[in-house]
């Protein structure tokens, strides 16, 4: 009966997730990744019809960036195979590896540590806020990751060796940072008697050295490697950034308490001298997330969706640390000590229920912003195919920002694609530039290299403005700091300004040349 009620807490648990994912369905192609992926997805198809072997292979290395990523080029490609035009199929495989990958995590942790920290650790691992930008755009690669770990620790759990290469190779090969999957394996030969550990770790280790060798010979000087830089400067900023991202999401309570009852039970086991199963799996939980977060620290854009492999590991050890807590609280409070053992379980209660709140309103901030970020997008682009006349010119006001430049590239793609508009010329905009009769200008809200009143300054004689396509996304205010601020400035009192929510608008001003 108990194992029931937990296999349908777990349902449960896995549905929530399901309904926070699923909307993606009614998304748009994106301005990031996404026109890019479908023309090289479509050069390997051409390459693969001609005959041409070479291009189709070279096709998914990243000469340009200096990067090494085939199986991530590759599934891409076999996902625009099924088709290219409609978006909510891309997205459909998306929903699929998270309900593979989640139940996959589910059933291996309740298999090998117990069913309660299963569900502790399914929890966390679904309702942490930043993996939720992993399963609604279709550009990273780290669910694909997280796909290929699960099911190489799988088989390597039903003893079946070359399965379990195989996919903890596919995992290599689809983001050079999964190389950290070694220490894990490595930390874990001691304690587990197996061969096939044995060889599949000397297997990963291999691979990683011959992957970090490709990855030397295709550095390049200049693009996107750049970003990927050695410094301690940087490794400290990145590491100020992630704490400020633990701090928003109300991780700081749940954390220390789990840390405690970890440090606790690690002095009692050193005092008996014997190594717990529970310790041994929370050190390797500590172990892989260090592993995979110190990995992204060099990285200068240190974003919360990078880290959905490494919260794997610390799920795991909130999960067992978590169950520990909930054992020792419902043992107190069935003896004598009741008020002790009560307090326990609230003060455990009240750090889940914090970090649930704060993840949810995260959750909600962000389907919100980016919902309405990629409906202006979207909207943007089919008026432009609309407004532009045949063989005309779109001047873009973007600034030289990673993002700015990644719609410069994707705009046109996404004309050529969606609108059957490559008679389109897009460049950006000079003030200084000659203007043609017809000719658009379009400036976003976001990443713009000239203000409004500079705009409206340079367009005064030469253009009338078209149209302004707008989206409002809503935020709340979820920083205590800031909250405290707002209230104690009385602002909301007097300017009617509500302190819990404000808004951000979204928009595209379009122009025509006359």
């Amino acid at each position: 009966m108990k194992f029931l009620k937990e296999n349908y807490v777990a349902l449960f648990i896995l549905t929530l997730g399901l309904v926070l994912v699923l909307p993606s369905l009614f998304l748009p192609w994106s301005l990031i990744d996404d026109g890019e992926r479908l023309i090289i997805s479509q050069q390997m198809t051409e390459s693969l019809a001609k005959g041409d072997f070479y291009n189709f292979i070279y096709h998914p290395v990243d000469q340009i960036s200096g990067r090494f990523r085939p199986i991530y080029w590759i599934f891409h490609w076999l996902v625009f195979l099924i088709d290219h035009k409609i978006v909510w199929l891309h997205h459909l495989v998306r929903v699929a590896i998270f309900s593979i990958a989640a139940s996959a995590f589910y059933i291996l942790v309740s298999r090998f540590i117990s069913k309660t920290t299963g569900l502790f650790s399914l929890a966390f691992f679904l309702f942490f806020a930043p993996n939720l930008e992993n399963w609604w755009r279709l550009g990273p690669q780290e669910p694909l990751i997280l796909l290929f770990l699960l099911a190489g620790f799988w088989f390597l759990v039903k003893q079946k060796l070359l399965w379990s290469i195989l996919f903890f190779g596919l995992a290599l090969l689809t983001k050079e940072t999964t190389i950290f999957i070694f220490l894990p394996l490595l930390f874990l030969l001691p304690f587990v008697k197996s061969k096939d550990l044995k060889r599949a770790t000397i297997s990963v280790g291999l691979m990683s050295a011959l992957l970090v060798s490709v990855l030397f010979l295709l550095k390049k000087s200049t693009g996107y490697t750049v970003a990927y830089q050695f410094s301690l400067d940087q490794v400290q900023e990145s590491i100020r950034a992630y704490s400020s991202l633990f701090s928003s999401l109300g991780l700081r309570f749940l954390l220390l308490l789990t840390l405690g009852t970890f440090l606790f039970s690690l002095a009692k086991d050193l005092k008996r001298k014997r190594v717990s199963t529970h310790l041994l799996f929370s050190s390797w939980g500590i172990l892989w997330f260090i592993s995979a977060f110190t990995i992204q620290l060099p990285w200068q854009h240190p974003l919360g969706r990078y880290l959905l492999p490494a919260i794997l590991g610390l799920a795991i050890f909130i999960g067992i640390q978590s169950e520990k807590i909930l054992n020792y609280s419902l043992k107190i409070l069935a003896g004598k000590q009741k008020i002790i053992g009560l307090g326990t379980i609230l003060l455990f209660g009240l750090a889940w229920a914090v970090f649930i709140f704060y993840n949810l309103l995260s959750i909600f901030q962000f389907s919100d912003d980016y919902w309405a970020r990629e409906q202006a997008n979207r909207e943007a682009v089919y008026q432009i195919a609309s407004l532009t006349p045949s063989g005309g010119n779109v001047y873009l006001n973007l600034s030289d920002e990673l993002n700015a430049r990644e719609w410069f590239v994707e705009i046109p793609i996404h004309l050529r694609l969606f609108y059957k508009r490559d008679d389109i010329q897009v460049d950006y905009f000079d003030p200084e530039g000659e203007l043609s009769k017809g000719d658009i200008v379009v400036s976003w809200s976001e990443f713009q290299r000239y203000s409004p009143e500079q705009m409206n300054g340079f367009l005064e004689k030469k253009a009338k403005k078209n149209l302004r396509i707008e989206r409002i996304a809503r935020r709340f205010v979820t920083s205590p700091r800031e909250l405290f601020r707002y209230v104690i400035s009385g602002r909301f009192l007097i300017e009617g300004i509500n302190p819990f929510i404000f808004t951000k608008l979204y928009y595209w001003d379009i122009y025509t040349v006359i």
